[in-house]
C-alpha cells in the first residue's frame, strides 16, 4: 500500500480552462488589487469589464487567476466578491484553499454552495482528509457537518489520513465526533506512520475493534478491484515491507496471522525478504 499523498488537488468542479485567445487584459490589474486586498479597485476594474461585455460574450471563467490569487492572500472578502461575480470555482481554488488554511476561505465556500463532504477526487476524499494536522481547523470542519467518514471512490477517508498523519488528540477528536472504525481501512493507514506513535495508534485501533489479519481493501469490493495488483496484504505485510520491527513485534504479539497471503500469493516473511529487511525476517522466522 502506498503512503497517503496529500498534496493531490481536489475537485468540485472541473479544471479551469485554458483558451487558444488572449485572455482578458484585467486580469492582470486585477491580480495585483487582489492581492493587496484592494476591494474597490477589484469592484471597479470587474464592473467595468463586465459593462463593456453582452452576456454571451463575457469570460468570467477566464479570470480563474485572480481568484487564485485572492485565495493565497487571504481575501476572504474579496473571494466573495468575486464568486458573486460569477467566477466559478474550481478544484484549483479548492487546492488554494487547503493550503491558505483560513476557516475565513471555508465559510465563504459553504455561502456560496460548497459541498463541505464531496470528494477531491475519485482517489481522493474530502477536504478534512487534508486539514487534520491542523487542529484549530478540523474543528471548524467538524462544527461545519465534516463527515470523518466521507469516502471518496475507494476507501479512503478522512479518518484515513488523520490516522497516519494527525496528532493522537486529533485522531480522538475524530473517534469522538463520528469516526468509524470499519471504514477507510484504518489499520493499515496506522503502519505508514514515521512519528513512533504507529504501534500506540494501532493499539488504539484494536481496541476500538480493528481486524487485525483483514487485507487492505478484502471488505471494500470496488477499491479491492481498483487496487487488487498491488499486493494488497494485512498490516503485518505492510510493516514487514516498510521494515518496522517494532511494529512487526507488535502485531505478532497481538495474534497477527504469519501464513495470510496478499492478493499477490505473498506472506509478509516473503514481502520481508523481497525488501531485504533482515531485522523483520529473522523476527517472522522464529515467531
Amino acid at each position: 500500500m502506498a503512503a497517503i499523498q496529500a498534496s493531490h488537488a481536489p475537485r468540485t468542479s472541473s479544471t479551469p480552462r485554458f483558451f487558444q485567445h488572449y485572455p482578458p487584459k484585467e486580469i492582470s490589474s486585477l491580480a495585483d488589487a487582489s492581492a493587496a486586498g484592494d476591494l474597490d479597485t477589484v469592484r471597479n476594474i470587474l464592473q467595468s469589464y463586465i459593462k463593456c461585455q453582452s452576456p454571451e460574450d463575457s469570460r468570467l471563467q477566464e479570470f480563474w487567476p485572480v481568484l487564485l490569487t485572492a485565495l493565497s492572500y487571504d481575501r476572504a472578502e474579496i473571494v466573495s466578491y468575486l464568486l458573486d461575480a460569477g467566477i466559478p470555482l474550481s478544484s484549483l481554488h479548492i487546492q488554494q484553499a487547503v493550503r491558505t488554511k483560513s476557516a475565513d476561505i471555508f465559510e465563504v465556500f459553504l455561502r456560496h454552495g460548497w459541498d463541505i463532504n464531496a470528494p477531491f477526487s475519485e482517489t481522493q476524499p474530502s477536504a478534512l482528509a487534508f486539514i487534520v494536522e491542523d487542529w484549530e481547523l478540523t474543528n471548524w470542519f467538524l462544527d461545519h457537518g465534516a463527515d470523518p467518514n466521507a469516502a471518496c471512490r475507494l476507501d479512503l477517508t478522512p479518518m484515513s489520513f488523520a490516522i497516519q498523519t494527525a496528532p493522537l488528540r486529533t485522531i480522538h477528536l475524530l473517534f469522538d465526533r463520528g469516526g468509524d472504525i470499519g471504514k477507510g481501512q484504518l489499520i493499515h493507514h496506522a503502519v505508514e506512520r514515521n512519528d513512533g506513535y504507529a504501534v500506540e495508534v494501532i493499539q488504539l485501533l484494536l481496541q476500538k475493534g480493528a481486524v487485525l489479519n483483514a487485507r487492505m481493501y478484502e471488505n471494500h469490493p470496488p477499491s479491492w478491484n481498483l487496487q487488487f495488483f498491488k499486493g494488497l496484504g494485512t498490516a503485518l505485510h505492510r510493516a514487514a515491507e516498510l521494515g518496522k520491527s517494532d511494529v512487526v513485534s507488535f502485531l505478532l504479539q497481538q495474534g497477527a496471522d504469519i501464513s495470510v497471503r496478499d492478493s499477490k500469493g505473498r506472506t509478509a516473511l516473503d514481502c520481508a525478504r523481497r525488501y531485504n529487511r533482515t531485522n523483520v525476517v529473522m523476527i517472522l522466522e522464529s515467531s
